[in-house]
């Protein structure tokens, strides 16, 4: 079996997880598009809002200003996030061989790159570096030449496909967090300052 037969049939295996990328990708860029529509429109309507309200239109139109800047930066986020979700590997990957020693006392394993022509169960000419016996094929496998970089949230299915409701839910949760952290606090320098009085 050529190298080549094995990257098809890593492919072929992994084409459920590459609809996924691709999927996620999808939904990724549809989101970031959203959010940076939506940022766009608090802003415009934070300052329509303060022509019309007067005095302390102000108030509002920063508060709009600082939301609307909010959303437009989850926005880009998820369009880089979209752009940085690829194929593992670009498609590439790299095919190995795990060698064990014929010998089972001596323990001896080693992992190197393939090979033309070899099998799993293979006997190499090759001998063991620690007891001289032949050296046998246990596995081949591949790995992506490149790693996916995470991005924060589950990269692969777990009870069911990521939807986009989903997905904007985690970005919900992602954004308000550090406004309940910093409530919490406030609220808990509240609490200091009457039991003090």
């Amino acid at each position: 079996m050529k190298k080549e037969d094995l990257v098809e049939i890593v492919r072929y295996l992994g084409a459920e997880d590459l609809k996924f990328l691709d999927s996620l990708r999808r939904k990724r860029w549809i989101l970031g598009i959203i959010f940076n529509i939506a940022g766009l429109g608090v802003m415009v309507g934070a300052v329509l809002y303060a022509n019309m309200a007067g005095s302390q239109g102000w108030m509002w139109f920063l508060f709009g200003l600082f939301i609307g800047s909010l959303l437009m930066r989850e926005g880009g986020v998820a369009i880089q996030e979209s752009r940085s979700i690829a194929v593992p590997g670009g498609g590439r990957y790299k095919v190995f061989v795990k060698l064990i020693c014929s010998n089972p006392d001596c323990g001896y394993m080693e992992i190197r790159e393939r090979k033309d022509g070899e099998y799993v169960g293979q006997v190499l000419d090759a001998t063991c570096p620690k007891c001289g016996s032949k050296l046998v094929v246990s596995a081949i496998f591949s790995e992506p030449e490149k790693k996916i970089k995470t991005i924060g949230m589950p990269i692969l299915p777990t009870t069911g496909q990521m939807t986009l409701l989903k997905l904007f839910g985690y970005y919900l949760l992602d954004v308000f967090t550090p406004f309940k952290m910093a409530f919490r606090l406030v609220k808990r320098g509240f609490k200091r300052e009457k039991e003090e009085h």
